[in-house]
């Protein structure tokens, strides 16, 4: 509870001068001490990061720091030059600010600086230490964890609360019960499902208003979730038979008329409309198979393009109708970790993928496919293609047993790393602060590596969790968190630059 002493030139009058600035004289408890502030807005924040272990006490990077200093001092002072750089240049005259500006890169090479005056035995001591650290990582561990009633199954899920642009967290238990949990770690709601989820969770406007809903599928069941964890009435809606694959979620002209198309175990794939009404018109396409994978959407050349792979790596490509658009002249077999991508480099075909060997595949629009090769790798590999290097140009990732290797569009490896054990969960992309970067958790520690174009980052703080993760930032304050599960624990790091 913030609080305001009534009392003009308080502060001043006990602590000295130095403190005739304090002229709101707002005020909180925590624990031990009184926090003073001219507004309430500074306090908030503080009880913020206080309650988010976003304190000094709680950095790792600090922690670290901290030894080279003394433990305690009369006057202490404490700045991470490269998160205060902007601060520190607001209270620079014009030379001293251009100076500092000119030099950001140099200056923010530096990691921290402390001073320290002590008094003892009437003497008067002086302690300062400056940090460098040109490749500095900041991690904060365990930012926040949560549990929950019982095992979590299944990667966690990031979605949008639209009322406050923040992100929420998803878990599933064992016990079938789904949790939505708050930017601060805290369980907003919980509810009983029928089934375990089968598929990613989509934001729609179920209602056309603005207000967003959670929409995914389990085997038998749609389920649709407003954001307080009511179900939209008709839901959950019972599927004609089970639903082998996780549903795909399109609105083609971004107007709210959603299309949801999963396949069901008699092999076809079927076309809903949000209000799970089959959709006519839509030709219900037949794969050899059994289709374990959520469709794949490409519009290229102004048109739509909609892949379709079975169990054993045979594709369907159709338009948004059903129809084949592209009839493959030869049988290509996708690899089961790959997934379709549009060309971006060169002229040889519209779409890439890699097939059961690790070889490139491009498939042109007259069904020709053409292939080239990057190396030996099994049919287990994950391959990505992505800029990684941020040259504006895509490269190709491949990670295949405990391999990690970067290759650019004239196959020059541009980043190449062995683990101890073979990867067999799905690595994560991801960009921080305009940097791409790669995460993968090594199943023997569960411990993830996170590279970017440079290399492993994050070297110091341990990361780690059983579930496969996902990044972005919870309070939407440009901040990237990354989420994992281990046990009935929700896990929430700090990534920092």
């Amino acid at each position: 509870l913030i609080k305001k002493l009534s009392i003009p030139g308080f502060a001043p009058a006990v602590f000295g001068p130095w403190f005739k600035c304090m002229e709101g004289n707002y005020y909180i408890t925590i624990k031990d001490y009184v926090v003073m502030a001219n507004n309430p807005a500074a306090l908030f924040h503080l009880i913020d990061a206080f309650y988010q272990q976003k304190t000094l006490s709680q950095n790792f990077n600090y922690k670290t720091f901290s030894n080279n200093i003394s433990e305690s001092s009369n006057i202490f002072f404490y700045c991470n030059t490269r998160k205060s750089f902007n601060y520190i240049n607001s209270f620079l005259n014009s030379p001293f600010s251009k100076f500092w500006k000119e030099n950001k890169n140099t200056l923010s090479s530096y990691e921290a600086f402390a001073l320290q005056f002590s008094f003892a035995n009437k003497m008067f001591y002086t302690n300062s230490y400056l940090k460098y650290n040109p490749g500095f990582r900041e991690v904060n561990p365990s930012n926040w964890e949560i549990s929950v009633d019982a095992k979590i199954i299944g990667a966690p899920v990031l979605v949008r609360n639209f009322k406050t642009g923040k992100l929420n967290v998803l878990v599933t238990d064992e016990l079938n019960m789904l949790y939505c949990i708050g930017p601060h770690g805290q369980i907003r709601w919980k509810t009983p499902l029928i089934e375990t989820p089968q598929s990613n969770v989509y934001l729609v406007d179920y209602f056309k208003n603005g207000k967003t809903q959670f929409l995914f599928n389990t085997e038998n069941y749609f389920y649709l979730f407003d954001i307080n964890g009511n179900p939209v009435d008709g839901f959950p809606y019972k599927l004609i038979t089970k639903a082998t694959n996780g549903l795909s979620v399109y609105d083609y002209d971004n107007i709210n008329d959603y299309r949801l198309i999963l396949s069901l175990e008699d092999n076809r794939l079927y076309n809903y409309s949000i209000d799970g009404k089959l959709v006519e018109g839509w030709n219900k396409i037949k794969a050899r198979s059994k289709v374990p994978f959520p469709i794949e959407h490409i519009i290229a050349n102004n048109k739509d393009y909609m892949f379709v792979t079975d169990d054993e790596g045979r594709v369907i490509i159709s338009n948004r109708r059903g129809e084949v658009r592209i009839r493959l002249k030869k049988k290509l077999i996708r690899a089961n970790n790959s997934i379709f991508y549009k060309n971006e480099t060169n002229k040889k075909g519209l779409f890439i993928t890699t097939n059961k060997n690790g070889k490139l595949a491009y498939i042109s629009a007259n069904g020709k496919l053409k292939y080239t090769d990057f190396g030996d790798f099994s049919p287990n590999h994950f391959f990505f293609y992505e800029d990684f290097d941020g040259d504006h140009s895509n490269d190709f990732i491949f990670v295949d047993n405990n391999k990690l290797t970067v290759f650019n569009k004239f196959k020059k490896v541009l980043l190449k790393h062995e683990f101890k054990t073979d990867i067999v969960t799905k690595p994560v992309l991801f960009t921080m602060d305009g940097e791409s970067y790669i995460g993968i958790k090594e199943p023997t520690s569960n411990h993830i590596y996170i590279f970017n174009k440079d290399g492993q980052v994050f070297t110091q703080a341990k990361i780690s969790g059983e579930t496969s993760f996902v990044t972005g930032s919870l309070n939407n304050d440009q901040n990237t968190n990354l989420i994992i599960c281990s046990g009935n624990k929700v896990v929430n790091y700090l990534l920092e630059e």
